[in-house]
């Protein structure tokens, strides 16, 4: 596969049925039918002769139904026993409805799951397959093509899909000693809701490995779960046993999304897992240090700047139905020095207006109030964001007045009832690093660092050290300024569910869209494993923007790309 396919419409999948030999009948035409799985099969008279005491086997597959069944009734007539079942064509890839079914999204009661998609080379013939893969039990394998399997656990366990990868690599190796496998793995329901979806999530993973000559290794040393405790870089320990020290995480597999436990060594566990326990162990008590820290910062919070009292009775008045236009300019005017700046910004090239306007009264008539509380609410905040000084928070105000600009956008193209907060919400969605850069600098420069080095996003290596991320932080320094909770929980969930939680709002995901495409139209090397939204963002979005793809990515990107605007 070349480019990554978000979320896969069902218009993508097309029909197939399979015929699946069931056995044989006591009158059966034996001869002939070894003459015909050695056809279908592609196996020697020997091969034929043992598929032929091993059923249930695939041994045709077409999307002409009525065929399939033609084929039916010509097994039929030499004694053999078989069944056409529906499936379905995805790609290169084919499954069986019932398999599909079981990848169905169920919201909050979707189980983790760990699954592999396996690269087999060189192909294996379509029984040594089939045989190969009754021996990954108890895990389930699923052949989707001559040499890609996908194999998943009833559970998030890394160690139970590792055993089964190394044991069917084993098996396959008996018949030819030169297989080998690639794989890419992914979690579900993290990684996809649908199995299009992880197939694709996966499948672009594995082609990006195959296409740099890269094999990921299969051994997971780490025991994975539901339940997450931190993320970022600790999952990252369990890859320090394998072989290719060089190699980035991103390079290796599909992004697991949480770490959950280590599982402890055992007698015959080797050096390598008891290291990682430890330095999981180690993590956890440098964690309570760093969030008593924090706390400590949190304390020193009234010693920031905050949002000035007569900005926030605008943003207030602009929203309110009550208030006249008059009240509006007089309260804009107490402040002289914002009403110089608005009326600079507006009598610039940003709006590009063909006469001057000289006066805040003139100035609401032309542009709208929201539009002036905008104004006002961005003066403000640059304020806020420059006075940390440096070129780390000319770039983070930048970069948020971007996202407060293409968030406008996103939630004009749906005709969204509250524009203005999504504008807020957007501005300030970065809040918390105003904190965490005034108290953490340093820390802050070595998370970006680490961010760039692996290709995980900053943020989950924020909860790594702090138990918290930036947009957590962020809401509790907002609502400490005094805005209304419902912005500030947009701003909470932008990065996606906040723990204990399944889904997020569709403001919060306007804004990490937002958020997400300005990153790509900057080509932001800094911005790690977020080259894809998560999926409770998707799952919040589609119902209002159409189907999340790539080429809809891009799409939007040309939109919003006329929007954004570096303040003057």
């Amino acid at each position: 596969m070349g480019g990554q396919c978000l979320v896969t419409p069902a218009e993508l999948q097309t029909p197939a049925f399979s015929l699946i030999y069931r056995g044989l009948a006591s009158d059966a035409a034996k001869p002939r039918l070894l003459e015909l799985f050695a056809k279908l099969l592609q196996l020697s008279p020997d091969q034929a002769k043992v598929a032929l005491d091993c059923p249930p086997l695939h041994i045709a597959q077409h999307s002409d139904q009525t065929r399939m069944r033609k084929h039916q009734l010509g097994l039929a007539n030499l004694g053999c026993i078989s069944s056409v079942e529906r499936g379905w064509q995805h790609h290169q890839w084919s499954f069986s409805d019932t398999l599909r079914e079981t990848f169905e999204y169920s919201g909050e009661h979707a189980n983790n799951r760990a699954l592999a998609l396996l690269c087999i080379e060189p192909r294996p013939s379509a029984l040594t397959l089939q045989l190969a893969i009754r021996a990954c039990n108890p895990v389930n394998g699923h052949i989707l093509n001559s040499s890609q399997i996908l194999l998943e656990t009833g559970s998030a366990s890394g160690a139970e899909l590792r055993q089964a990868v190394q044991q069917l690599e084993r098996k396959l190796q008996q018949h030819n000693q030169h297989t080998s496998i690639k794989a890419a793995v992914g979690l579900f329901p993290q990684d996809g809701h649908s199995l299009s979806e992880i197939l694709d999530h996966l499948g672009s993973n594995l082609a990006a490995k195959q296409q740099n000559g890269i094999t990921p290794p299969t051994g997971l040393q780490l025991q994975l779960g539901p339940e997450c405790s931190f993320a970022g870089t600790a999952w990252l320990d369990a890859f320090q046993a394998f072989p290719s020290k060089d190699q980035r995480p991103s390079d290796i597999h599909a992004h697991w999304p949480r770490l959950a436990t280590a599982a402890a060594p055992t007698a015959n566990a080797s050096i390598d897992s008891a290291t990682l326990l430890r330095r999981w162990q180690q993590r956890g008590s440098a964690r309570q240090t760093a969030l008593l820290t924090l706390n400590q910062h949190c304390e020193r919070a009234d010693k920031l700047p905050a949002l000035p009292k007569v900005v926030m009775k605008i943003h207030q008045l602009a929203q309110s139905r009550d208030a006249s236009s008059d009240e509006l300019s007089a309260l804009v005017e107490q402040d002289p020095s914002l009403s110089a700046r608005i009326l600079a910004m507006v009598n610039s090239s940003w709006f590009g207006l063909r006469a001057r306007l000289e006066s805040i009264d003139h100035a609401l008539v032309v542009i709208g109030r929201e539009e002036l509380a905008h104004l006002a609410l961005m003066i403000s905040s640059e304020k806020i964001f420059r006075g940390l000084g440096g070129d780390a928070a000319t770039r983070l105000w930048q970069h948020s007045s971007q996202v407060a600009d293409c968030a406008r956008t996103l939630a004009r193209r749906i005709d969204h009832p509250q524009i203005s907060s999504i504008f807020t919400a957007a501005l300030l969605h970065d809040a918390g690093k105003i904190l965490l850069l005034s108290f953490e600098a340093p820390k802050m420069q070595e998370i970006q660092q680490k961010a760039s080095q692996t290709g995980l996003p900053g943020y989950e290596i924020e909860r790594e050290i702090w138990g918290h991320d930036h947009a957590e932080i962020g809401a509790m320094m907002l609502r400490h300024w005094g805005l209304p909770d419902s912005l500030c929980s947009i701003v909470a969930q932008h990065h996606g569910p906040l723990p204990g939680e399944t889904a997020i709002s569709l403001d919060a995901a306007i804004v990490a869209l937002a958020d997400h495409l300005v990153h790509l139209i900057a080509k932001d090397e800094q911005h790690g494993d977020d080259w894809r939204l998560r999926q409770a963002q998707i799952v919040a979005l589609e119902p209002r923007f159409g189907s999340i793809t790539k080429e809809s990515l891009d799409l939007l990107i040309e939109d919003v790309k006329t929007q954004l605007h570096k303040p003057v």
